[in-house]
């Protein structure tokens, strides 16, 4: 999105991509198991954040995640 931004403010279009405040990531905790958190960064009141519970399959998902944005770049 912020790319996206840059690029048509480069080019002298008027930037469309805009970020809603919900996004996600994983928590590497080393030695094996990894978390997710995500949520709603924007929420009314305060921002609303599920951690999802530590596990060897979190990682799993994490180096996934990795090897399929890796090959979509190179």
């Amino acid at each position: 999105m912020v790319a996206e931004r840059i690029a048509a403010e480069l080019v002298g279009r008027e930037p469309g991509a805009t970020f809603d405040g919900r996004g996600g990531c994983f928590l590497e905790l080393g030695n094996g198991p990894a978390g997710y958190a995500s949520g709603d960064f924007y929420a009314e009141g305060a921002p609303r954040i599920r951690m999802r519970r530590p596990g060897p399959h979190w990682h799993l998902a994490k180096v996934a995640f990795e090897r399929y944005w890796m090959r979509r770049w190179f």
